[in-house]
């Protein structure tokens, strides 16, 4: 491609994306070196903006195959309230994750494969699986934990599996019995 050339038009992957001229300075920079000039685009940038923005939501809660991911309370609560009241809601309550994608809480790592993989197959069509961190150690270990007081919840070991609206509860080892989980799914 000639200079000219060059100086016309702005590419983004092999793809004509404009005439320059009809470009704004703030979308691209030239830097000028020995063996010509090189445009640098900023809308690039800006393009993969929204997708990066989605993938960070997606980190706090993501949705798949009626499956969601909530971090706290009030992303729990607020969950809640916008999902439908002809849903069967089973949470499932866990401490926080760290950078390798482990639970500070030794009895979460332990069930949380055997839990999700029952789910998968028991998770009835009309219900939505949530997943929900608890939080830190310290923030679960506080007497004043939201978890702790909500009179609703009232959750007292981690992790925890219930059906949202019904007295069905499942802790600690009763999850890792695959008979008791199916139970918990069973419509009364």
């Amino acid at each position: 491609m000639s200079k000219g050339a060059l100086d016309r038009f702005v590419y983004i992957h092999g793809h004509v994306l404009s005439d320059k001229s009809s470009l704004s300075s703030k979308w691209y920079r030239r830097i000028s070196t020995k063996s010509g000039s090189i445009i640098l685009l900023i809308l690039p940038i800006l393009c993969s903006l929204p997708i990066a923005i989605c993938n960070l939501l997606q980190a706090h809660m993501a949705v798949a195959n009626n499956k969601l991911y909530v971090n706290g309370y009030d992303e729990l609560k607020n969950t809640l309230k916008k999902l439908g009241k002809d849903k069967r809601i089973f949470v499932f309550f866990y401490g926080s994750k760290d950078n390798q994608g482990h639970s500070w809480c030794p009895y979460c790592v332990e069930v949380e494969k055997p839990v999700e993989k029952t789910v998968e197959y028991l998770l009835p069509s009309n219900g939505i699986f949530i997943g929900c961190s608890v939080g830190d150690r310290s923030s679960w270990k506080d007497s004043n934990c939201s978890f702790r007081k909500d009179p609703q919840l009232r959750l007292t070991n981690i992790p925890t599996l219930v059906e949202w609206g019904t007295s069905k509860r499942l802790t600690e080892n009763q999850l890792l019995d695959s008979d008791m989980i199916k139970i918990l799914f069973e419509e009364d």
